[in-house]
């Protein structure tokens, strides 16, 4: 996520009572949202649909189908909280894992290398 959807998220965060419970409509509330921020409404909508499509804000639609306004949800009203769970997921799956993969490599390597012609033997007796 970049500066500018925290910026966002933050901005809907900041208001009375549950930020959750906030209502945003894109008729009436895009314009002011955007000049709160120094950006222009279309820059501020492609942003909201960023942040719909990582999970951080829900759209309200019509009965008809067509996206109304939008809202956070809990993932948006506790983004700093899950920032820091994606981070963790990020290190375990980016540098844990492939460190501990190579470090069990080296350990059975260096276990079998010493019985390597033990081993080729015993498959080229399985061969013949």
């Amino acid at each position: 996520m970049d500066k500018f959807c925290k910026q966002i998220l933050i901005k809907l965060n900041d208001v009375d009572g549950d930020p959750a419970g906030k209502y945003y409509d894109f008729q009436e509330d895009l314009d002011a949202v955007a000049k709160s921020l120094s950006v222009g409404a279309e820059t501020l909508r492609s942003a909201i649909n960023y942040l719909h499509n990582a999970g951080f804000i829900d759209y309200a639609k019509s009965q008809s189908g067509m996206v109304m306004g939008f809202q956070l949800n809990y993932r948006g009203v506790k983004h700093k909280e899950f920032s820091q769970e994606d981070q963790k997921t990020f290190w375990k799956q980016s540098v844990l894992t492939p460190v501990l993969v190579s470090l069990a490599t080296t350990i059975v390597t260096s276990l079998l290398l010493p019985q390597l012609p033990v081993l080729l033997r015993w498959l080229l007796s399985l061969i013949q």
